[in-house]
């Protein structure tokens, strides 16, 4: 397909999108239903696709992309009268007698790339929320994972009228084609070198954008938690997809004192998920191609190797690995590892770590401390100011029915400053005390209107809303985020009303 077929396409859909057929409540609820059917009718070769690509397990590969789509599905069909419907709000004093309204609008067309690390769920997910917000979409997968780029655009041709979703394939060059044409949305999940391509592409047209990327995401570990179960948090968010997730601890920072041990809780922690040879456990991924395993290979030698460091080029595997690192100069702590390579790094006061934590602006801090009735660790307030996209980190997966069992309510984070904190708000009566782990999130600035943080499950990503610029005392009410946080809300605008 060149240039002139993806442009006939685009404009296909936005005529298709002008006459109306996505808008209703009705076709909106025929599509998510669509591709609900679709999902579960090419559910094995999906997870076919997912082993050959990235050697996921069958639990794995359902649990982190097949069910956290059916998840989104079920949450917009639950929400999507409620996220169509005009609310009223009251206006001002100086513009009665009026009646003031909110009015959900859909953006257009919307273009999707996503990327190879979860490339069912990562493609699929903004489709949802667009669907969901009466979108037309174009979904480029990535070339890289290409047996699920083979499904995807097999099962969506069966699924869909290409007025509606197409699925475009190829190299880079058929990135930069599709970037050139007019989109209403752009959704990207990658590297923040392509992200600044994308938003280029996006601000020429002052099209609504959002960037799902990539970065250093330190775990903050102190004396006080219980060791072992601080290791099997951390090496559960690293070592799922062999590493290759955004929101991974890229490294721990963990208190002097308790650095040894931790290193041992680690170590033993591996041997519990991956056996003594993770290379003969099913559930213990592959990276994705020779350039990656090269790259995270380069890295061993920067640091001490505690555990692990055995490679297999043949089979891409490079085995779940600790590493003692003090340079904060090398690649292995400048660079994104992206892969089942994790530095440990000692830290004498809260001071040192705080400092180095917010070097890595905007990236998610997990803090695993004690209890969240014995206040913030003196020290890690010097992190206020910073942004951080996600509200849960990777290693607290939990369904909303375990968060409701344990009593943690996102809706009532007290605040620290500038800061809203996330605390569990009490521990279940059977449960033993454990380290709390969580982000440090910025306050919501409601007087700038866009700005909502989003809990996604596994921490997907930050969203801002895409929203029109209102008048004062016009103040409307967020969309409901999806149990994984993309609403429809993200491929709307809101539009201010006023009647007299």
């Amino acid at each position: 397909m060149d240039s002139k077929d993806f442009r006939s396409v685009l404009e296909a859909q936005r005529e298709y999108f002008r006459s109306g057929a996505t808008l209703g409540y009705e076709a909106r609820r025929r599509a998510l239903l669509a591709l609900s059917d679709g999902l579960r009718a090419n559910e094995e070769a999906l997870l076919e696709a997912l082993r050959l690509d990235l050697h996921k397990s069958r639990f794995e590969a359902y649990s982190n992309e097949l069910a956290t789509l059916n998840s989104e599905i079920a949450h917009s069909l639950a929400h999507l009268r409620s996220w169509m419907r005009p609310r009223r709000v009251l206006p001002e004093l100086h513009l009665l007698p009026s009646r003031g309204e909110i009015r959900p609008q859909s953006l257009g067309c919307a273009l999707i790339i996503a990327p190879w690390n979860y490339p069912i769920q990562l493609a699929l997910a903004p489709l949802v929320a667009a669907l969901a917000a009466g979108c037309t979409a174009i979904i480029k997968p990535s070339e890289i994972s290409l047996n699920s780029e083979k499904i995807l655009a097999t099962m969506i041709g069966k699924i869909f009228d290409p007025r509606l979703v197409a699925v475009v394939t190829g190299g880079p060059e058929v990135s930069t084609e599709i970037l050139g044409l007019p989109f209403d949305k752009y959704f990207f999940t990658g590297s923040p070198a392509v992200g600044t391509i994308v938003m280029k592409a996006a601000a020429e047209r002052l099209a609504s954008v959002t960037l799902e990327l990539g970065g250093k995401s330190p775990a903050l570990v102190d004396s006080t938690v219980d060791l072992l179960a601080s290791a099997r948090m951390i090496a559960w968010g690293k070592f799922i997809n062999a590493g290759q997730t955004c929101v991974a601890p890229d490294y721990v920072l963990v208190e002097k004192s308790v650095k040894a041990p931790f290193l041992e809780a680690l170590r033993a922690v591996i041997v519990e998920f991956f056996g003594e040879e993770p290379k003969l456990s099913p559930n213990f991924g592959r990276i994705i191609n020779r350039r990656h395993f090269d790259r995270i290979s380069s890295y061993l030698s920067q640091g001490q190797i505690v555990a692990g460091g055995e490679r297999d080029p043949e089979a891409l595997y490079i085995a779940p690995t600790l590493l003692d690192c003090d340079d904060w100069e090398a690649p292995v702590m400048t660079d994104e590892i992206f892969g089942p390579l994790l530095p440990v790094l000692g830290y004498s006061s809260p001071e040192e770590a705080a400092c180095r934590a917010a070097a890595e602006a905007p990236c998610p801090v997990h803090l695993l401390e004690r209890q969240a009735d014995e206040g913030p660790v003196e020290g890690f307030h010097s992190l206020r100011g910073r942004r951080h996209p996600f509200d849960r980190p990777p290693i607290r997966l939990e369904s909303p029915a375990l968060r409701r069992d344990r009593g943690e309510r996102l809706g009532e984070l007290p605040r620290e400053g500038g800061f809203r904190r996330l605390h569990p708000v009490q521990e279940h009566p059977d449960s033993k005390p454990t380290p709390r782990a969580g982000f440090v999130l910025p306050a919501q600035d409601d007087a700038l209107g866009i700005g909502t943080i989003y809990n996604r499950g596994r921490a997907y990503a930050s969203e801002a809303l895409s929203l029109a610029p209102e008048p004062r005392g016009l103040r409307p009410q967020r969309p409901s985020p999806g149990p994984h946080g993309l609403s429809a809300g993200a491929f709307q605008s809101i539009s201010p009303s006023l009647k007299r």
